[in-house]
């Protein structure tokens, strides 16, 4: 490798307004800049989208300006990225000094600026970029100002009314332009916010929605009490922690059919006993005279939880007991203790 000192502030970007006066002439030869920068960008695998995406700060585009002048300046490292269109950046991080993580992170604009500025065919854009050398001992960070509004060279149409522009300082933006909509004239507007910028906090939102959603789907189809109404046919319910049931069964081809008709699934518990009851009335599964057993295994149904039910056996004179997870009683005693 030739023995070329890498100086990483020897030249700087400013923010002197470049003028540009053209005819039709060059208005053709610009446009043909631009498609052909494109071109060559897409072979070195660079993309706007992320020049645009992932922007460096002032220091930074300093330092990948002085890492593209120096590859272009040492012949090994020119013709290796010439040829392999990428950058061999182990052996750029020796010979510049800098981390490999951070010529990793600048490597898309360090292989832009070297595209631009070592290509003689790009005369249009390299006059457009406001590049000088850093001068000794002086103070320059104030030349770059922050600024609302963008102006720059058009390298890309899009939808919308906005571009993307390559600006005097290096910069990539996309914008929402005010005027010209012409590919590589100068265009100038407002920094336009994509859908980029909100893809991590909307990821994080989606990612809690799932975690919470799941935990309660988990809850909901999880069974916190298995409760049996002893008809002449046992019917199984499998009952979640919000009283909903969740499954229902029975053994006998009779329970079967009066499971059937209950359509029992994600109803209050309640609801679903009184029509066990109602069912078995009506269809001699239940009778005045013999009691009917309900048995809760797991969590206890709650004081005041059956209210249905009760009004339903004390207006029909039924006799229920309950098992509630070991407390036996009658349902009526069950319902009205406090």
């Amino acid at each position: 490798m030739e023995n070329i000192k890498f100086m990483k502030d020897k030249y700087e970007f400013t923010s002197a307004s470049p003028i540009i006066l053209m005819d039709s002439a060059d208005r053709d030869n610009r446009n043909e800049q631009i498609n052909l920068l494109i071109e060559d960008l897409n072979m070195y695998n660079v993309f706007l989208k992320d020049l645009v995406n992932f922007p460096l700060k002032e220091k930074e585009r300093n330092i990948a300006l002085n890492i593209a002048y120096y590859i272009i300046e040492n012949e090994e490292l020119r013709d290796n990225l010439n040829l392999s269109r990428h950058l061999n950046i182990p052996k750029l991080s020796r010979a510049t000094k800098i981390k490999s993580d951070y010529i990793k992170k600048w490597k898309d604009y360090i292989v832009a600026y070297f595209i631009i500025i070592n290509n003689p065919e790009y005369k249009f854009i390299q006059e457009y970029l406001k590049i000088k050398l850093k001068q000794r001992n002086r103070e320059t960070r104030h030349n770059i100002i922050k600024q609302k509004t963008y102006r720059g060279i058009i390298i890309k149409l899009l939808l919308h009314n906005s571009a993307c522009i390559l600006t005097s300082t290096g910069e990539f933006k996309k914008i929402k332009l005010k005027g010209e909509l012409t590919l590589g004239a100068v265009g100038e507007g407002k920094k336009k916010i994509g859908s980029a910028i909100y893809k991590i906090p909307v990821c994080i939102l989606l990612l809690f929605l799932m975690i919470f959603g799941f935990n309660i789907y988990s809850k909901y189809t999880t069974a916190s009490s298995i409760i049996v109404v002893q008809t002449t046919s046992n019917i199984k319910l499998h009952v979640n922690i919000y009283d909903r049931v969740i499954y229902s069964h029975s053994p006998t081809e009779k329970g079967k059919v009066l499971v059937s008709n209950l359509d029992a699934e994600n109803r209050k518990i309640d609801d679903v006993i009184t029509d066990i009851l109602k069912y078995g009335l009506k269809n001699e599964m239940v009778s005045k005279e013999n009691t009917v057993y309900i048995t809760v295994a797991g969590q206890p149904l709650k004081y005041g939880e059956l209210s249905e039910t009760n009004k339903f056996i004390i207006e029909n004179d039924i006799k229920v007991v309950i098992n509630n997870s070991g407390v036996q009683q009658k349902l009526e005693d069950n319902i009205n203790e406090k």
